[in-house]
């Protein structure tokens, strides 16, 4: 829309959308985020029924208020600094690679959150949970790390276990955020009413 994102601009918008495809008389549902213009908008729709908040947007914002609790935010900004040093390092992150075949594991770039996706949270600390003995192997090599850096990236026994138990937890609920992503599915099915 160029006009602003008014409930009124949008609902008149989606009717124009749904005119000029001659959908008018076929759109029995509309599924939309929680914004509540996006709300106002679908219960402001001539001839549709139903309005469904989307259960993928919902469960977002739920993550993301959880990872938002300070002893959680506070783990995963350490765990940010950690994928950051080996991002920023082509020597450390070289390291990393080698040191992942010494242990028998897959030679894996780190993944960076992005605080825009909630999942992107889970793939960095699964990541670093799955990579924890090269990880610490490199930061405790004083040729690669300089002790000052290593000590700034120190992560505790007990943050360890909360990136851990953030996998465990985060882990269903990215299976069901892909489910509800499906762009080739219809999943409004697998969802309660």
């Amino acid at each position: 829309l160029e006009e602003r994102h008014t409930a009124e601009n949008i609902a008149l918008g989606l009717e124009m959308i749904f005119f000029d495809w001659n959908l008018e008389e076929q759109i029995f549902a509309i599924v939309h985020d929680n914004a509540s213009n996006m709300i106002n908008a679908a219960e402001n729709l001539q001839n549709i029924n139903e309005h469904v908040n989307c259960a993928a947007h919902t469960l977002q914002l739920a993550v993301n208020d959880a990872l938002q609790l300070e002893n959680i935010a506070y783990v995963i900004q350490k765990a940010r600094k950690i994928v950051g040093h080996f991002k920023h390092s082509t020597l450390a992150m070289q390291e990393l690679h080698k040191t992942q075949i010494k242990f028998n594991l897959p030679q894996e770039t780190l993944i960076q959150s992005c605080p825009t996706r909630w999942d992107s949270t889970y793939y960095m600390c699964e990541l670093l949970q799955k990579n924890r003995t090269p990880i610490l192997a490199v930061l405790n090599d004083t040729s690669i790390t300089k002790p000052r850096q290593a000590q700034n990236l120190e992560i505790t026994a007990i943050e360890w276990l909360t990136i851990e138990k953030l996998v465990t937890l985060l882990k269903p609920l990215q299976c069901a955020t892909t489910v509800f992503c499906s762009s080739s599915e219809v999943t409004i099915s697998l969802v309660r009413p």
